[in-house]
Parts: structure tokens; sequence; C-alpha cells
């Protein structure tokens, strides 16, 4: 879970809008965010002692943000379909198979006001609505990620996650490694270079 002042409706680069477009099943937004935090108090947050542990035993959605919040004020929009449950027993795939970072891995050029210019390291998993497909994804030089040393999280669990490295991060030729990880646990590596290759843009709808 995070929250983040920025996650509001009327901006188009807040987390809340990259969620969407990234296919998630439940989230939620300020009504309207300025130059400041829009939010006056967390009394209209969900309580994570109360929605995690209902979730899991098949509680829908929209009862659970009911009996999780103190309150309901303006201040937090949830988004998602309210009847929406965890299936009783969900299938679990034994594997992550048929990636590779030549097929699946695509490097381009990018920009952060912050940063300055960089690389961004995508991720597309091809998930469809009737094959969906997400994991968690960290990046590293091999060097450091045989050392345990991920410098590059990409922290939720996405069908296109990505990173952004900055310039001058290791040379050209360095070998890097990519760790993914699905909702059950399964692991995989890649490895590879770099090179910078047809870039798609990470906030565009995969599902």
């Amino acid at each position: 879970t995070r929250v983040l002042s920025r996650s509001s409706w009327n901006r188009e680069d807040s987390p809340l809008n990259a969620y969407l477009r990234q296919g998630v099943t439940v989230t939620a937004g300020a009504a309207k965010s300025g130059g400041g935090a829009p939010h006056i108090h967390n009394h209209s947050f969900w309580d994570e002692e109360i929605f995690n542990p209902l979730l899991l035993e098949g509680y829908p959605v929209g009862e659970l943000l009911l009996m999780s919040q103190i309150h309901l004020g303006w201040v937090t929009s949830f988004v998602g379909d309210p009847l929406y449950r965890l299936p009783p027993d969900p299938p679990r795939p034994s594997a992550l198979p048929g990636l590779s970072w030549e097929h699946n891995v695509q490097v381009g050029s990018v920009h952060s006001p912050e940063h300055g210019n960089g690389v961004l390291v995508l991720l597309d998993l091809e998930a469809t609505p009737e094959e969906p497909r997400v994991v968690q994804m960290r990046l590293a030089r091999a060097d450091d990620a045989a050392l345990g040393q991920w410098e590059h999280v990409f922290e939720r669990f996405a069908s296109r996650p990505y990173v952004s490295i900055p310039v001058g991060s290791g040379s050209p030729g360095d070998e890097w490694i990519m760790e993914v990880i699905d909702p059950f646990g399964n692991r995989t590596k890649l490895r590879g270079r770099l090179e910078k290759k047809a870039l798609a843009e990470p906030g565009s709808p995969t599902q």
C-alpha cells in the first residue's frame, strides 16, 4: 500500500491514473490536489488491519472499504469493482514461462526533471484479459546483484513494470540482472545489457 499526496483524479501524471492504465484491480485517490497535500486527515483511509485479513477470507471489496473506514468523506475516492472478491482457491501457476531479455525487455532514453537524462528499462509481460500476468521487478548490475544489492526496484505488481536508471550508473558493456516475482512467489531472472531498443510508453494500457 502506498499513500501519496499527489495521487489524485485531476493530475494526469498522478500514481492513481498510472495504476489504472496498468490495469490494477482497486485503487484510491484524492478528489483534487494542487501544489500541496490534499489530505486534511487520515480518517478516510482504509484500515489495513481490517481490510487485509477479511479480503483473504473472501469478503467483497466494497463491503471491506465501508467496514474499514472511520468515516466517509470527500477526501478519498475508491476506484474498482465493489463486488470483486478474491477467489476461494486461486490458480497457482508453477513458474513464469516464456520470458527472455531479448523478447520482453525494452530499453530507451528518458529525461527526469529531478535526475536528468537516464535509461528507462521496461518489462512487457504481454498480458491480456484472458491471460493476466503481473510481477514485481528489481534490476542491478550483475556484480551488485550477486551481492544482493538491488538499487532499482519496481515495488508494486504490474503487467509492465519499469525502472529509470540515471546516466553514469555502470559502463555500457556491463551485464545486468533483472529478477521478477509474481504474486504466488515464483521468481525468475533475466540477463542482458542496456542496449536501446524500441520502447513503448510505460503508462499505456495493456489489459
